[in-house]
């Protein structure tokens, strides 16, 4: 995946099987999360999807996009709207692909502290589209060039 010009790293974290990178834009309002499960801690696109309706810890709305198979590995695209259970109550907007490759679980997340602007959803949502796993080592899973 490509990170878009205006976003600077801000973290970069690894606990065992799990690893997440994030991303902030320049007015710190976006973040751009890209987290890899591996081992114990993989499960379906969907089940990631369904999980985060039921996150005791937000409270989300959550409205499937698509999902299917994208460059031979099966994916979920939702939105969800969330609202933090703690004392602040911050509410979110989160976008989400994840995918379900042959080792580890991908999922990219775009998180808006605010709702996004019309034409910024086509944008954002043509970025998570455009997001893929590859192995070059399979002929069903070819990777850009």
């Amino acid at each position: 995946m490509s990170i878009p010009s205006d976003h600077k790293q801000l973290r970069d974290q690894r606990d065992g099987d799990l690893s997440t990178t994030e991303w902030r834009n320049a007015n710190g309002q976006e973040h751009l999360m890209l987290t890899i499960a591996r081992g114990s801690e993989i499960e379906s696109p969907t089940a990631q999807r369904d999980g985060m309706a039921s996150n005791p810890l937000m409270l989300c709305t959550v409205k499937p996009i698509r999902e299917g198979l994208d460059n031979g590995y099966r994916y979920a695209l939702w939105a969800a709207s969330c609202q933090d259970t703690n004392a602040a109550g911050r509410r979110r907007e989160i976008w989400s692909k994840a995918i379900q490759g042959r080792e580890a679980l991908y999922t990219v997340r775009k998180i808006f502290a605010r709702p996004p602007a019309d034409k910024d959803i086509a944008k954002w949502i043509a970025y998570l589209d455009a997001v893929q796993v590859c192995d070059p080592q399979l002929p069903n899973s070819p990777c850009r060039r």
